[in-house]
């Protein structure tokens, strides 16, 4: 039996330039995952499934609905969202793809921090006015937490999951790790048909709390080292100032809302402290594990030795590793 087509209908503008190259490749990303999320129906509901989600989707107007059940309708409904969301991600996978290449939409602006330096280097600002420029930034995201949001946790990481391995078929691939990469896909995208999309009971503030320290945890907190790895050197004869920082309404965003109180700000006040004290705890682990530095094969100063004596290793295997006596973490064994 001939496969049908599952792609969208193209666009009827033919786009030029950039904008062109990137909505085809948004079209390209989003046609893979139709087709990974036509086989996982297909593969968990049957072929008859998917080719009726394949009828509905081709359809026009709304007759084909009429004489659906509520089952029926309830499944199609699920395949359309679904649909979208691979949309969405198909779209999100491309922007970041631009700025990974340091393209904006069609725009000649800088799109990063050290474009934008190098740009007024080469519009002949000096150095002191490109220091006192970033000095009086501030960006300042803030996060706050909205308890009408529907969207599951588990959804969230399906789709973080989903965009992190497109992400990755960034360049091409030998043949076998583009299978592997699409086998990877299409277990996420499975997983992601028999995930529930919305929540049966309402939200609670400290739900809506956790949703949004995931995200940070999973995906903010790493960028924002990133960024300032990226800094560094930015400028010639001074440190790059803090022009990054994270603000948070979480817990505190008292707008009416009955379950928003004090003791929802101090839920939302401890999660984040554990929040910071993990990653950094994590950092520090992965720290201890890179400075297995011998003091038999490299200098080491007379203040890395006092600080490890006042808290040395007790194992007999790091005796000569002076930096991992200071640094090790307490759950490390």
């Amino acid at each position: 039996m001939e496969t049908p087509d599952t792609r969208s209908p193209t666009h009827p503008l033919d786009l030029g330039g950039e904008a062109g190259d990137d909505a085809r490749e948004v079209r390209r990303q989003a046609d893979l995952l139709a087709q990974l999320l036509r086989e996982a129906i297909a593969y968990l509901d049957g072929e008859a499934a998917a080719a009726g989600v394949d009828a509905a989707r081709a359809a026009e107007g709304l007759r084909p609905y009429e004489e659906l059940s509520a089952d029926e309708a309830e499944f199609l409904a699920r395949a359309f969202a679904c649909h979208a969301l691979l949309e969405n991600m198909a779209e999100e996978v491309t922007g970041r793809r631009r700025q990974a290449e340091g393209r904006s939409a069609g725009a000649s602006r800088a799109v990063t921090l050290r474009g934008a330096v190098e740009g007024l280097a080469k519009a002949g600002r000096s150095a002191r006015e490109i220091t006192e420029a970033l000095a009086r930034l501030r960006v300042a995201p803030v996060f706050t937490a909205h308890p009408t949001e529907v969207r599951r946790r588990a959804l969230v990481d399906r789709e973080g999951e989903i965009t992190r391995l497109m992400a990755l078929r960034r360049h091409r691939l030998p043949p076998a790790l583009e299978a592997e990469a699409r086998e990877a896909l299409f277990r996420e995208v499975a997983l992601l048909w028999r995930t529930r999309l919305n929540r049966p009971e309402k939200i609670a503030v400290a739900d809506e709390i956790r949703n949004v320290l995931s995200v940070v945890r999973q995906s903010v907190l790493p960028a924002v080292a990133a960024l300032y790895a990226d800094w560094q050197g930015l400028l010639t004869d001074a440190e790059t100032p803090p022009v990054l920082s994270l603000g948070s309404w979480l817990g505190g965003d008292r707008d009416g809302h009955p379950g928003v109180d004090a003791a929802a700000l101090r839920t939302a006040l401890e999660a984040q402290a554990r929040l910071i004290c993990d990653f950094y705890a994590g950092e520090l682990r992965a720290l201890w594990r890179d400075l297995a530095i011998s003091s038999g094969f490299a200098e080491v100063s007379a203040e890395i030795r006092e600080l490890g004596a006042a808290m040395p290793d007790p194992s007999p295997h790091r005796r000569d590793e002076p930096y991992r006596w200071r640094s090790k973490p307490s759950s490390t064994g």
